[in-house]
């Protein structure tokens, strides 16, 4: 799972605004935190299908949808969901 808490994305900052404002200045993000953003899409298929629709129709209603997360955009491509890949670096001074 690719995450940088430096990306500046308004997604990730928002999250970032959020956390903060729940738990103190000093809370960052963590793979779980920006993990559970990606659980929106699961929550768009169930709300629109019911939660006893066939599995396969919840596969069928994410693909090609678009996510905007915390991580930068993706969409429902199947078998992974597609993303772009954010590359930072650090030097010693």
């Amino acid at each position: 799972m690719h995450y940088s808490p430096s990306n500046t994305t308004p997604e990730n900052l928002k999250l970032i605004a959020q956390l903060r404002k729940m738990f103190g200045e000093k809370a960052q993000p963590d793979l779980a935190s920006v993990g559970a953003w990606g659980t929106a899409l699961i929550y768009q298929a169930v709300a629109a299908l019911g939660s006893d629709a066939d599995g396969l129709k919840y596969v069928d209603f994410m693909k090609g949808k678009e996510l905007t997360s915390p991580r930068g955009p993706g969409n429902g491509s199947l078998p992974r969901l597609a993303r772009n890949v954010f590359v930072s670096s650090s030097t010693a001074i």
